[in-house]
């Protein structure tokens, strides 16, 4: 079977117009090759190291990880990492500041309460202790 003929088969087996027997042939040729080994043409594929250099950085940006996203990736971790840090410190130097501040009390003499002495309380059932005593 020549490549014209295989070719004239498989369109009109990818139309659905094959016979069984004609099926048959095509599922049997599947697995064999039927292109030869033909001199290289310049004039309609150009120069064949280029194409084969050109064919091979295709093949390799496929098939392998580009430096470029596995550099992408690094940056991104190395993002988070310095975020989580950033964010670690500055929870932990607002709660030391939060914990070690001096407490301020109201300076409105009005708003002062303190405790009554419990021997006052003890005389006086009519006493009642200040919330928060």
């Amino acid at each position: 079977m020549t490549e014209d003929e295989y070719i004239k088969l498989y369109e009109k087996y990818l139309a659905g117009q094959c016979t069984p027997e004609e099926e048959k042939i095509i599922k049997a040729f599947q697995d064999e090759s039927f292109l030869e080994d033909r001199p290289w043409d310049t004039e309609t594929l150009g120069d064949q190291q280029e194409m084969e250099q050109l064919l091979l950085e295709r093949l390799q940006h496929r098939l392998l990880p580009s430096a470029r996203a596995v550099e992408t990736n690094n940056v991104r971790w190395l993002f988070w990492r310095y975020a989580a840090a950033i964010l670690l410190i500055g929870l932990s130097s607002y709660g030391l500041y939060m914990y070690y501040r001096p407490v301020q009390m109201n300076k409105d003499l009005t708003r002062r309460l303190y405790p009554i002495p419990s021997t006052e309380l003890k005389t006086n059932p009519n006493l009642r202790p200040n919330p928060g005593y």
